[in-house]
């Protein structure tokens, strides 16, 4: 799903999760879905700087289904300034 434009969550892009939620809860209730994003600009399309991921994560934290936030890759994400950490630190403020 990573290249689907409806799967970038960096503006100007229709990423919906709810629209995701819902699909897949039509499928099996227990299904629960990550937030996948790069670690990098080098990781791939679809970017975004932790504080803008934060105000997405605010927004999504508190559906049934959702179960956090995964990226790619580690290496990258060390490269970048420890992004993993920044996304934890904002997150979890």
């Amino acid at each position: 799903f990573s290249t689907s434009p409806f799967c970038f969550v960096e503006p100007g892009h229709n990423f919906n999760f709810n629209h995701w939620s819902t699909e897949v809860q039509q499928i099996n209730e227990k299904i629960k879905l990550l937030l996948g994003i790069p670690a990098s600009k080098e990781a791939g399309d679809g970017y975004e700087p932790a504080d803008n991921i934060k105000q997405i994560y605010d927004a999504i934290k508190n559906a049934s289904n959702f179960a956090g936030i995964m990226m790619w890759d580690a290496a990258d994400a060390k490269r970048n300034n420890n992004f993993g950490r920044q996304i934890r630190d904002r997150c979890l403020s």
